[in-house]
C-alpha cells in the first residue's frame, strides 16, 4: 500500500511540475531562450500506468486527464498561441483519456475537429474518430467530421462516402448532412442510394420550406437519371456499344421519351464516358 502512495505521489508531482513549466512558458515567465531549450515531455503516463494506479476508476483518472489538457488548450486559444501547442502532449493525452474510458465523447470531437488539423496526427485523428463512431452509435457528428477529414484531407472519397452514410443513419441527423452524402452519392453515380438517403430526410419532421421542396427537385432529377441509365444499359446489353445520344433511346423504344428536366436544364449523353450530363 505504501509503494501505491508513492506512485500516486509521483504521478501527481509530475502533473503539477509540468504544468507548472508550461505556465511559465505561455504566461511569459521564463525567457524566451529558457523556453527553446526546455524540453517538455508528454507529463501523461501510459493507459496501462493509469489503470494500474486507477484502483479500478478508470473513467475518474480519464476525466483527471481530460482536466489536466482542457486548461492548456484553452490558455493557447484564449491568449491565441496555438502555434506553441505541444502535439506529442496533446496527442497523448487524448489517446489516454479514450483508452481509459472508449465513451469519452468530448475527446473524440477534440481529436476530430483540432487534433486533424495536424498533418502528422491526422493518421491517428482518423483512427480515434473511427473508435468514437464505432462505440457511441447515437451521435451522427463524429461520423460527419470523419466523413468531412477524409474527404479534406485525405482525399478519399471512398472512406469519406462510408461514414457520410453513417452519419446519414443517426438518430438526429441533420438534412444538410443528407444532402451532402447524395452530393457525394451522385458523384459516384450512386443515384438509386442517394434517392433513398434524400426520401428519408424529407420524411423527417425537421425538414420542411425550401429544404424540402429542394430535395423533391432533387429526387427527380435523380429517378430521371435512374431510369435513363436502366435504358442505356438495356441497349448496351442489346448492341455491345452506348448509343450516341440519348434521341437514340427513343427511337429504338428503350424509352417513350426523353424526361424533362426539373428545373431549366437539360440532359446529354457523353458518348465517350457513357455519362449523363445535366
Amino acid at each position: 500500500m505504501k509503494k501505491h502512495r508513492k506512485c500516486i505521489a509521483l504521478v501527481f508531482a509530475a502533473f503539477v511540475i509540468s504544468t507548472g513549466l508550461r505556465i511559465g512558458i505561455y504566461k511569459g515567465i521564463l525567457s524566451k531562450e529558457v523556453q527553446n531549450r526546455l524540453f517538455l515531455p508528454p507529463p501523461t503516463p501510459s493507459p496501462k500506468v493509469l489503470r494500474f494506479l486507477s484502483l479500478g476508476d478508470d473513467g475518474a483518472v480519464a476525466m483527471s486527464t481530460w482536466l489536466h489538457l482542457l486548461p492548456y488548450l484553452g490558455e493557447l486559444f484564449l491568449e491565441k498561441k496555438e502555434a506553441l501547442i505541444d502535439w506529442n502532449f496533446f496527442a497523448s493525452s487524448l489517446s489516454t483519456v479514450i483508452a481509459l474510458d472508449e465513451l469519452f465523447y468530448d475527446a473524440y470531437l477534440v481529436s476530430a475537429n483540432l487534433l486533424a488539423q495536424n498533418i502528422r496526427y491526422l493518421d491517428l485523428s482518423l483512427k480515434l474518430t473511427a473508435k468514437g463512431v464505432e462505440v457511441l452509435r447515437k451521435r451522427w457528428d463524429l461520423a460527419f467530421f470523419q466523413a468531412f477529414n477524409y474527404y479534406y484531407y485525405k482525399r478519399d472519397e471512398d472512406m469519406a462516402l462510408k461514414y457520410y452514410r453513417i452519419a446519414s443513419q443517426r438518430p438526429r441527423c441533420p438534412s444538410y448532412v443528407r444532402d451532402w452524402a447524395a452530393a457525394l452519392l451522385i458523384k459516384k453515380g450512386k443515384y438509386e442510394e442517394a434517392v433513398k438517403i434524400l426520401e428519408k430526410a424529407i420524411d423527417e419532421a425537421s425538414v420542411h420550406g425550401p429544404f424540402k421542396e429542394m430535395f423533391k427537385v432533387q429526387i427527380k432529377n435523380l429517378k430521371n437519371l435512374i431510369l435513363m441509365e436502366k435504358a442505356l444499359d438495356a441497349y448496351k446489353k442489346r448492341y455491345g456499344h452506348l448509343p450516341e445520344s440519348l434521341s437514340e433511346l427513343v427511337e429504338k423504344g428503350f424509352l417513350a421519351a426523353i424526361p424533362k428536366h426539373p428545373t431549366r436544364g437539360q440532359y446529354r449523353l457523353d458518348p465517350q464516358t457513357g455519362r449523363i450530363l445535366y
